[in-house]
């Protein structure tokens, strides 16, 4: 069992509120995700070929992906076949793997942020993973929902808390707050964007040079 808190960070709206500067928090991410971020110590990139090699060597902590390749020393092969023999076939997408490994390798307190299965392929994905979280939550973990996103693990009592007009300024203030979040989020794809495209100006210049 660890004693560290672990983030597991996606790409949704609160990413930017998961704690980077805080060196007691491990955190973990998708390569999609990882490989841009400010600190990660793992990433999991189960789609293999997305990634060439170099990138994921230059990323410096440990790559988990379906196998072990000899090109990349930093990589290991996830262990996909001893998550299902202890969950079951319960694994719908990478995040949902990730949480299961981390309660395999001790950890209980578990932090989500900018995990929130918005886009219409990933949305699917939810039913298996709140029930992964309720599962691992009997079993003792604390996992904890990054508040402003577009997953919850709190709810307003029905019938018993908030009148209809307190709901609905409740339900205002936090949809201004993900507004602020949603433009954050804008202004880091732009600019990585931006950077893309700067990255393939400079490519097409050498290739002609070349």
């Amino acid at each position: 069992m660890s004693e560290a808190r672990l983030a597991i960070v996606g790409g949704g709206v609160t990413q930017n509120r998961a704690p980077f500067d805080d060196p007691g928090v491990v955190i973990w991410s998708t390569a999609s995700v990882g490989l841009g971020l400010k600190r990660c110590e793992v990433i999991f990139e189960l789609h293999d070929g997305v990634f060439k090699a170099e990138d994921l060597n230059k990323f410096g902590g440990k790559v988990f992906m379906r196998e072990r390749h000899d090109d990349i020393p930093c990589s290991a092969a996830f262990p996909i076949d001893e998550l299902v023999e202890t969950f079951g076939k319960r694994f719908n997408g990478t995040v949902a793997m990730m949480l299961g490994f981390a309660h395999m390798c001790g950890f209980t307190n578990i932090e989500l942020y900018g995990v929130d299965f918005s886009s219409d392929d990933e949305y699917s994905r939810r039913n298996m993973f709140y029930w992964l979280m309720g599962y691992l939550s009997a079993l003792g973990d604390k996992i904890t929902i990054c508040p402003g996103g577009y997953m919850q693990d709190t709810c307003v009592t029905y019938m018993y808390e908030l009148d209809d007009m307190e709901y609905m300024r409740d339900m205002r203030n936090k949809l201004k707050e993900q507004m602020k979040d949603d433009s954050k989020m804008l202004q880091m794809l732009h600019n990585r964007e931006q950077y893309s495209k700067g990255v393939f100006d400079t490519l097409d210049l050498i290739e002609r040079r070349n």
